[in-house]
């Protein structure tokens, strides 16, 4: 193994490590208890008129910090109107999945982008091709999952066609779970 491929390897596996180890930190210390719906009503009630940046700065940190983002899209509506939701669970989205994406391109660099198996090679072209249009899709289904971003930013999508795919993509479910949610709280 060439000393290249073993230090792209050796990286890998540290952002695979830095992820497990944050997953693993947040269950040992019970953050996910802080996440749940009652307790964002409770702090962003809490928080007066500085309420929906304090949601937003939750959302983003949770995000970040690998708790599934959904938890604030169903709270939202029990807290904003729906535009207001919408516009703030969208923003938040955006800015959590930007700053996850940066944060492992950051550590773990590129490696997915100079793949050598055919079938590696393969998955990644439609997003060579299309890169806007693959990250929507993607975004449609998996939303802001944590790991999908994590992914994507080893590969060599750019930052800037990872942002407006991730945009475009997250808004559509994003306001279905909206409507749903608030149907049921409402």
């Amino acid at each position: 193994m060439s000393s290249t491929v073993a230090r792209k390897t050796a990286r890998l596996g540290m952002v695979l490590g830095a992820v497990v180890a944050l997953y693993v930190a947040g269950r040992v210390l019970g953050l996910e208890t802080f996440f749940h719906a009652d307790r964002i009503r409770e702090l962003v009630g809490q928080a007066g008129a500085f309420g929906p940046l304090a949601f937003m700065a939750l959302f983003v940190a949770a995000v970040v910090a690998q708790v599934p983002g959904i938890v604030f899209v169903i709270a939202a509506p029990a807290l904003f109107s729906f535009g207001t939701a919408l516009g703030l669970c969208w923003l938040a989205s955006i800015l959590a999945v930007v700053a996850n994406f940066e944060l492992v391109r950051r550590m773990g660099g590129q490696p997915l982008a100079e793949a050598q198996r055919p079938w590696l090679q393969k998955l990644l072209s439609g997003l060579e091709a299309n890169p806007v249009r693959t990250i929507a899709l993607l975004r449609i289904i998996t939303i802001m999952f944590p790991p999908v971003t994590g992914a994507l930013a080893l590969t060599s999508v750019s930052s800037r066609d990872h942002a407006i795919g991730s945009a475009v993509g997250m808004l559509p479910p994003i306001a279905m779970i909206l409507v749903v949610a608030g149907y049921f709280i409402g």
